[in-house]
């Protein structure tokens, strides 16, 4: 059996509309509240100079060309502003590239897209036309 689920009061007021107006319903977003907003913003702060938090420092220097990248991949990482990997990249991407499957599960702002997409562009063989995917039957 189902149980219904309902969204706190403090996520949004839904306030009812009269039929004169074109919309039936209209949101309104709650007051910006300290705490959890605000890091929320500040990690998604790139106007200023970035900081790692001591959980994604790395202990040891490391770079993409020790993961034994493509050259297309490593020249569009630096192209992209990717200068070293974070924990996460240095962990996962060697996984990926063997063709395991993955779930990665680390904070805001630490590298998982790139991982995935790492992965993608470095299994692509440029020099194939035609589709390349796996099929499985």
């Amino acid at each position: 059996m189902a149980a219904a689920l309902e969204a706190p009061a403090a996520l949004a007021t839904v306030e009812t509309v009269t039929p004169a107006e074109p919309m039936a319903a209209q949101v309104s977003a709650p007051e910006p509240t300290p705490g959890p907003a605000r890091s929320l913003r500040t990690a998604h702060d790139v106007s200023g100079p970035r900081t790692r938090t001591g959980d994604v420092l790395l202990a040891e220097p490391a770079d993409f060309e020790s993961l034994l990248l493509s050259r297309p991949v490593l020249e569009g990482l630096r192209e992209a502003g990717f200068e070293r990997p974070s924990p996460v990249q240095l962990k996962a991407i060697p996984l990926g590239r063997c063709g395991l499957d993955l779930i990665v599960q680390a904070k805001s702002g630490t590298g998982k897209t790139c991982v995935f997409s790492t992965i993608a562009l470095d299994s692509l063989v440029l020099e194939n036309l035609s589709t390349q995917a796996e099929l499985s039957n």
